[in-house]
Parts: C-alpha cells; structure tokens; sequence
C-alpha cells in the first residue's frame, strides 16, 4: 500500500508542478482580437462643448476580416481616473478621427478614431481595450497624464 501510494505521489507531483499559473502577460498598447487590431496612439486634453474638461483618445483601428467592423463593436474601450471609470462623452467633434468611430472597415483597411473621455481631476488616465465578451480579457493598457 505504502508502495502504491509513494508511486501515485510520483506521478501527481510532476503534473500539479506543470498547472502553476503562469505570470500574467505584459499589456501593451495594442490589441488584437477576432482578426481586428486597435493600437492607443496619443491622447489630447482639451475641454467639452460645456467648458468642462476633457480628453481625446486616439486608437488605430484595423480591420483584417472581409466583413466590415466598426472599432466600438470589435474592442470594449473604457478609460480611468483615479481608478474609477470616466464616462464616453459627445462633443460633437467634427474631426474625421471623431466620426470614424462609427465607419466601418473591412478587408484589411485601417483608420484613425477618437473618443472623448469627461475628466473628474487633473490625474492621469488610464485607457484600456478589452475583448467585447462577457469576461471582457484586458488586452492593451495606457496612462496618460497633462503636461
């Protein structure tokens, strides 16, 4: 019996040694998912329509998929501010890269997009992209601050 078991010990503790979790991967600034990718490309402070301030995120967004995608339906994008989210704002932002969030793109063609974030302080903030799924996987990660 002693025998038995300290052979079934040998051939467990392999095993339970190769489940360790592995670290967990470096975020960087680009994010791919479901043949698309999203690169965070610069961010600008400003203000909103209403004086208040504001922040201007830039994203490349890349389709490499025959079926055409839209940037707010491939990627959930959220951006963060003294660890609590700051909400999408519209300010009505004729710039191209403003209204490009709502074309889509398709067989393997890329463009500029930019959404307005309002801002509770003069902190930093912290853009993420993650997978637009249930468990929302953290893809890519950046931290802006004013100059």
């Amino acid at each position: 019996m002693k025998r038995m078991l300290a052979l079934l010990l040998l051939c467990i503790l392999p095993l339970a040694a190769c489940s360790v979790s592995q670290p967990p991967r470096e975020l960087g600034t680009t994010a791919e998912y479901g043949g698309c990718t999203a690169a965070i490309q610069s961010a600008e402070f400003l203000s909103d329509y209403e004086g208040s301030p504001a922040v201007r995120v830039t994203i490349d967004f890349r389709n490499d998929n025959p079926d055409p995608y839209y940037l707010l339906e491939s990627f959930a994008i959220h951006a963060f501010q003294d660890g609590k989210e700051i909400d999408y704002v519209s300010l009505n932002d004729p710039s191209p890269a403003a209204q490009n969030t709502l074309t889509a793109v398709s067989d393997g063609k890329s463009l500029v997009c930019a959404m307005v974030f309002a801002l509770r302080s003069d902190s930093p903030v912290t853009l993420e992209l993650s997978t637009p799924t249930a468990d929302a996987e953290l893809l890519a990660r950046q931290t802006f601050t004013r100059e």
